[in-house]
Formats: structure tokens, sequence, C-alpha cells
């Protein structure tokens, strides 16, 4: 008889700390990882799928993440065409439970894939979206945008830009999507998260105009990337990339591809070409051989750098610098 009243005792201790537990968020890559850490400082910590080095291509899900995914209160990642290796797991997991950002495009700027290596020159000047709130964009774009509102996890996200987190205003509206979504699951926090919200577009809005002071004489001078993994980065900043050494993350470039991007080198004097620490940098050197032209890193997922709140503004000023350095 005495067992029911410790038990008792028992229950109204840990039923509160079972109402206060911080709610299980899981989250794709490391920049995306870094905004919800921003919404989520003071409540917990989201789990991160994969550390920065590890291309979001090629990854296999562990078992010990898989059910971190299936157990969480909300998953957050990019896209099915991007982190492949969700995507099996994701059908799993109710759309209450997940944000696909890529199927957000009444909130994000969203941007369709360059066609090909080389990017005519309408292309990275006009910077066509795909966004509620933006116009001029072309009748190709129409049909993807279309089709995404219709069917936001349809096949058709492989050809929209994945890096949508490279964009700042993007930054700002994944955390108004993040505020709003964990006041939904976890009502109890709602203050503190519209606190973090506020401060981190604050501290974003800030962070914005330190990288356009920094890229400002960078703004008209030609370079190529090693993927086309910059164009939201581009795009806000008017940046000049004219195309990249691969088409894909797995297609490599031929001969042929190599001598057309050589005679664009020469063409149009470019002045840098970037590589990508995800990627062997044996294809940068290749090319370049015997040309007058020097070569940075960018890095679009940051690599090497500690994950975390402050990670999402370390990646983009280490961007804005390598630019900097290499085309000036």
């Amino acid at each position: 008889m005495k067992i029911f009243p410790k038990l008792s005792i028992f229950l109204l201790v840990a039923l509160p700390l079972q109402l206060n537990a911080a709610p299980q968020v899981v989250v794709s890559i490391t920049p995306i990882h870094s905004l919800v850490s921003m919404v989520l400082k003071g409540v917990g910590e989201p789990d991160l799928i994969l550390p920065g080095g590890q291309s979001p291509h090629t990854f296999s899900l562990t078992p010990s993440s898989a059910r971190k995914v299936l157990d969480a209160d909300l998953v957050v990642y990019v896209s099915d065409s991007y982190e492949t290796g969700l995507r099996k797991m994701l059908k799993n997991v109710s759309s209450e439970n997940k944000i696909e950002l890529i199927a957000m495009p009444d909130q994000l700027t969203i941007l369709p894939q360059r066609k090909g290596g080389r990017w005519e020159s309408h292309e990275h000047e006009g910077h066509e979206h795909i966004d509620g709130n933006q116009s001029g964009h072309a009748p190709e774009d129409d049909v993807l945008k279309n089709n995404l509102e219709d069917n936001p996890q349809s096949p058709d996200d492989r050809f929209l830009d994945p890096h949508v987190w490279l964009s700042p205003d993007n930054a700002t509206a994944i955390i108004l999507l993040l505020r709003d979504r964990l006041s939904l699951i976890d009502p109890l926090n709602v203050q503190l998260y519209l606190t973090n919200a506020n401060a981190a577009i604050e501290k974003i809005s800030i962070h914005t105009e330190t990288l356009r002071h920094k890229l400002q004489s960078s703004s008209h001078r030609p370079y190529l990337v090693f993927h086309d993994a910059f164009q939201y980065f581009e795009s806000y900043f008017d940046l000049h990339a004219l195309g990249s050494v691969i088409l894909g993350p797995e297609r490599k470039p031929g001969a042929r591809r190599i001598s057309e991007l050589r005679q664009l080198i020469k063409e149009e004097g470019v002045r840098c070409i970037f590589s990508e620490p995800q990627f062997e940098p044996r294809l940068v050197s290749n090319l370049t051989e015997d040309l007058d032209i020097a070569r940075g890193e960018l890095d679009p997922l940051g690599a090497g750098l500690d994950q975390g709140v402050e990670l999402w503004f370390e990646l983009t000023i280490n961007l804005a610098k390598s630019l900097d350095s290499c085309l000036n």
C-alpha cells in the first residue's frame, strides 16, 4: 500500500518535466541547423544529420539517424532531390512534422537551376525568381512555379536550385517559418521563440550590410565556380559568375567542356576560379594549367566550421572574404 503514494509523487514530479521537454528537431545540413539553432536557443539543441564536410548528394542515413527522423517532432530539410538519403525515410513522416524548404515558394525566393555550365548573360543579370512577390520571370519559370504549388513534393524540385540558405532574405524567411511551426509544436515557449526570431533577424540584417560592404568592389568582376551552388548569394549581392566547371555534382566535364571553359576564361577576362572542399580540386588544376587566373575556394555548407548559431554568419562572411580576396 505504501507503493502508491510514492508512485503518485513520482508522477507529479515527472509530468511537468515531460510537458516542458524541448521539442525534438532534426535538421539535414549545417547551414539550416544553424538557423534552427537560433530559434531554439534557450529551449533545446537540434540534431544534425550531416556534418559540414559531407555532400548531401551522396550520403546514406545511419540507423541512429533514421530513428531520430522517425521520432522527431519536426524535421527540417531542403528537398527530396537534394538530401537524397532522407527521401525514403521522410515518406513515413507526416507533413505536420516536417518542413521541406524548397516547397515554400510563398515564403522563400526559389530560383530555377541554371542551364549548362556557361550561363547566358540574361541569366546572371535577370535572376528570374519563383516567388509570389517577384515579377518578370520567364514563361518556363511559371510552369515550374505552378507545378511546385500544385504538388509541393513534385519531382520537379530537381529543376530548382536547392541552396536557398545563401540568400539573407531566405535566411530571414526560414527563421520566421521555424518560429511559427515551433510555436505550434511547443506553445509553452512561444515567447522565447518570438524573442529568438526577432534577435536573429536583426543580427542577419546587420551582418548583411557587412557582407554588402565587403563585396562592393567585386560585383562586376567575372569568375567561375566549381558547381552552381552560389546563385542565391550572387543574385542578392549582384555578383558576376559566368559559369561552372561541372554541370552537376555527379557530372564531370569532358575534354570539349574543358576546352570551352578555357576559351571562356580568355575571352571574358575571368579573374578567378573557385573550387569547393566537398569536391576533388584536380579538375580546377587541369582547367587552369598555363592560364593567368587566380584560384580560391568557396564553401556553401561550412565544412570545418563548428555547428551551431554562429555557423551561418561565419559561412557567409567566409564566402565574401574569399570572393573579395580572389577577385581583387
